[in-house]
């Protein structure tokens, strides 16, 4: 017989039976019927066949277990039972499945997030041939310039196709009446061919719209044409005002295609000024398809030959740089998503064996209900094995419910992280359930069942017939029972040590984060962005002279103590930076790197930053008929150490010297947790970049909404299409700038209380569970004079000293965990002990109130009733 035939039979044992049965009475009936024929009476002939035949229900079940899938049989008959135990047990089975559930739907959530957007290949055709290239120089990685671009696309020997584009531009769209900024990025024609996407309507660009005058054409992505225009059939035959000029779409890319970023919603040709064509302006990153069978490494030695070339022939420009290749999927996720979304996914695993071992507990306590029930089973020869599967099957019972109400444990897990990271996490619309989490979920249960269920059979004892007469019907469950229960709090404890320990370490982080001395003053700070069509302002010069026309005029609003206008906001806003050239330097001197900024004049009062030696722009240097500059502590440290900078002479991009007139305090710039770097500040009519977006900042006690609307028409007066964006106050901006913290510590946080939780359930139930073992013994005590006091410090002892040794392991265990958060950690080094104290004495509290409960009912117990019931 097949093993489908006797899958199959094992799904209908009873018509099974029944089959057999008439075959055996058939068999015999023919031997009957045989022996009469021989001339014996038919009282005679049904014994006589009753011989010959012999033992018919030994022939049955010699049949049976030839015809049945025996094991599914036994699995089938272990599931009916332990429904009907379960049953009879709401609380207890309500109570496993919700640790169950919250457990595997906790570890599911997280895993969703890190499969959709980590492991799951991004949404491109063979994306593990797509590499994107840029500039390594020292420690800082720029984009390549855009003839450095023309020169390594043209020379190397290892692409199949390259682009270039941009890392992502505001874009102002005319939207009806009004204007809306967006996301954009200006690409090459050969970006979406090298990327493997095609429009869903329409077309891409081709060669010919790469040319100045012609490149007034945009694609748009898909939902951005369903929200902002509302699916309009007839888009392609439509211009849109983008950047102050008319273009025509000529084509829709689906909603997945999301390149260079997340928030690209518009794309235009690239097409680079005269300004950002020179080499050395660094703006530009190619993106790559490798040739079938060539590596990374490849590749990185492929490109750098080309660079040494480039950096004999062009000394001034390439000094120091050289080629980096980064495989598509690295260079698109942020490092710190994966590793904050890994360190979650190790907090959920905990969470999760912490819930495994407190159903562990829970089984363990009916197992001592249920002895007799098993002892039974052994002595009828119930075999070893026979016994573990029904442990194992009653676990996999549960943790097939868990499972179910994981999912909406899940779900809710998914929704609370997209929400918690708003426009933060990258890929989120591809964030959905695939092979790989119900593999993983399936796998997870079937791990927590068998751990379960094996530690629940783990202890049990051949001779449990016999103990438990010998304890006299006592449901205790024995030295075995009690050493597993016990190792179980042990490790729920050192858990919640571990994760309480790791989120406090995280929490306080965040907050010497969020009260850093960020180097200005942020009270009644108000900042915002203003983005100016691109068309229309092209001249570094003209965009720096409109912005400080337009601070003079928010400075004379009612209201209004202070106004400026920066290029690039403290704080939030980084990346404009380059080599500096110090006069008298040696021209074989590979230069200094530093950032740069431009400010109208009256920026360093706005945001109360001090000058440490030297003076602010004067009236000529404000109006960019004289060059000056204003470095910052860092910069003069890093050229001129001890030495006065003030009167020497530095340039960039251009070889006019420009004379260095102050020296200001050091402003953290490029982050909170980033020291500051080199930094140079230049008047505002000296810039000398075609990037339009400033930000405005306003010191004021008026309120956000009352100052907003008088500085919209202060700025719209000389300009109507200017979009005003990202309007907050400067605490804002710091508290925005550690969201990521936030976001961790909050969820660490929240599991952490859910370890603490289940840690005291855990000595909970420890010390409840010795309670009524030793309730005998405790009421002898008490007939012997022993006083309440002596008995709860008698049973309160145990259990702090299991919390005693949890503590002891999870402190150990601190170790390990400060290592993996040290990449979330500002200010934080090692084991901190003030953190560690507050989490002893947090874990000391709730189980301290975990054992007290228990252990004053000990105290109550009435000798008389107790040794009566025994």
């Amino acid at each position: 017989m097949s093993i489908f035939d006797r899958l199959w039979n094992a799904l209908r044992p009873n018509r099974l039976n029944d089959e057999i049965r008439q075959e055996l009475e058939t068999h015999f009936a023919l031997i009957e019927e045989e022996e009469e024929a021989r001339g014996l009476t038919p009282d005679d002939a049904r014994v006589r066949a009753r011989q010959r035949f012999g033992n018919a229900g030994a022939y049955r079940d010699k049949t049976r277990d030839v015809d049945l899938a025996s094991w599914l049989d036994s699995f089938r008959q272990d599931l009916r039972f332990a429904s009907r135990q379960l049953g009879k047990s709401p609380g207890f089975a309500i109570s496993a499945v919700l640790l169950l559930a919250l457990g595997i739907g906790l570890n599911a959530a997280i895993f969703t997030i890190i499969n959709s957007v980590i492991l799951r290949s991004l949404p491109l055709p063979e994306p593990e041939r797509l590499a994107i290239v840029e500039e390594q120089q020292g420690v800082f990685q720029t984009p390549p310039s855009w003839p450095d671009q023309l020169d390594l696309r043209e020379a190397n020997r290892v692409f199949q196709s390259t682009g270039g584009f941009s890392r992502g531009s505001n874009f102002i769209v005319r939207l009806g009446d009004g204007a809306r900024s967006v996301n954009g990025s200006y690409v090459t024609p050969d970006y979406f061919a090298t990327l493997g996407v095609q429009p869903i309507v329409g077309r891409v660009f081709d060669s010919s719209e790469a040319q100045a005058g012609r490149n007034s054409v945009a694609l748009l992505r898909e939902d951005f044409w369903h929200g902002a225009l509302n699916s309009d059939p007839s888009v392609l035959q439509k211009t849109l005002v983008i950047n102050g000029t008319s273009c025509n779409v000529i084509g829709i890319l689906p909603s997945r295609f999301r390149f260079p970023s997340e928030e690209t919603v518009v794309w235009m040709p690239l097409v680079p000024t005269a300004q950002e064509a020179r080499r050395g302006w660094h703006n530009f990153p190619m993106v790559g398809r490798l040739k079938p069978g060539i590596t990374i490494a490849q590749a990185q030695s492929d490109l750098e030959s080309i660079m040494r070339r480039l950096r004999r022939e062009y000394p001034e420009t390439n000094r120091g740089r050289s080629a980096l290749v980064i495989p598509f999927q690295s260079w698109n996720l942020d490092s710190g998503v994966r590793r904050r979304l890994f360190v979650l996914q190790i907090a959920a695993l905990i969470l999760f064996f912490m819930a495994c071992a407190n159903v562990s507990s829970l089984l363990l306590a009916r197992y001592s209900s249920r002895r007799m029930e098993f002892a039974l089973r052994a002595a009828l020869g119930a075999s070893r094995l026979r016994q573990t599967g029904q442990h194992v099957t009653e676990s996999l019972l549960l943790t097939g419910f868990g499972c179910l109400a994981a999912v909406a444990v899940a779900w809710a897990g998914v929704r609370s992280l997209l929400w918690l990271y708003e426009d933060r996490m990258p890929r989120a619309p591809e964030i959905a359930p695939d092979w790989r989490l119900v593999g993983t979920v399936v796998l997870v249960a079937i791990a927590g069942a068998l751990a379960i269920g094996l530690a629940t059979a783990f202890h049990e004892n051949t001779n449990e017939l016999q103990t438990f007469i010998h304890e006299g019907g006592r449901a205790s469950g024995g030295r075995r029972t009690a050493l597993a229960r016990r190792t179980l709090v042990v490790f729920q404890v050192a858990c919640a040590v571990a994760l309480l320990g790791g989120a406090g370490e995280i929490l306080q982080s965040f907050w010497t984060l969020l009260h850093m001395d960020v180097g200005i003053d942020r009270a009644h700070l108000l900042t915002m962005r203003v983005e100016l069509p691109s068309t229309n302002y092209k001249d570094g010069v003209q965009i720096g002279s409109f912005f400080d026309d337009a601070a003079n005029r928010v400075r004379a609003l009612p209201g209004v103590g202070a106004a400026a206008a920066i290029n690039l906001l403290p704080v939030a806003e980084w990346g404009f930076n380059g080599n500096v050239n110090v006069e008298g330097l040696p021209a074989e001197h590979p230069g200094f790197f530093a950032e740069y900024r431009w400010v109208t004049h009256d920026y360093f009062r706005t945001m109360h930053i001090p000058l440490v030696r030297g003076r602010l722009f004067s009236p000529e240097e404000i109006s960019g008929s004289r060059s000056a500059a204003i470095i910052n502590e860092a910069m003069a440290r890093a050229l001129w150490g001890e030495k006065n900078p003030l009167g020497a002479h530095i340039n960039f991009f251009s070889p006019a010297w420009i004379t260095v007139v102050g020296i200001c305090r050091d402003v953290r710039q490029s982050g909170v947790e980033v020291p500051p770097s080199p930094e140079l500040f230049l008047p505002a009519r000296s810039y000398s970049a075609p990037f339009s977006s400033w930000s405005i900042v306003v010191r004021s006690s008026l309120s956000a909404e009352s100052l907003v609307p008088g500085i919209r028409r202060a700025i719209s007066r000389n300009e109507q299409d200017a979009v005003i964006s990202h309007v907050r106050t400067m605490d804002d901006v710091v508290s925005d700038s550690v969201s990521y913290q936030r976001i961790v510590a909050a969820l660490l946080m929240c599991f952490a209380i859910l370890a603490l939780t289940l840690a005291a359930l855990g000595v909970y139930g420890i010390v409840s569970y010795v309670v009524a073992a030793r309730t005998p013994e405790l009421a002898i005590r008490t007939a012997l004079g022993s006083t309440p006091s002596a008995l709860v410090a008698l049973v309160a002892r145990q259990g702090m000293g299991l919390v005693a040794a949890g503590l002891a392991i999870g402190f150990a265990a601190m170790i390990p965990v400060s290592s993996l958060l040290a990449d979330f950690l500002y200010g934080v080094h090692g084991i901190n002990v003030p953190v560690f104290g507050v989490v002893l004495g947090i874990l000391f509290m709730a189980s301290g109130i975990a054992v007290l409960v228990p252990a004053m009912r000990s105290a109550r117990i009435d000798p008389i009733r107790a040794l009566r019931q025994e």
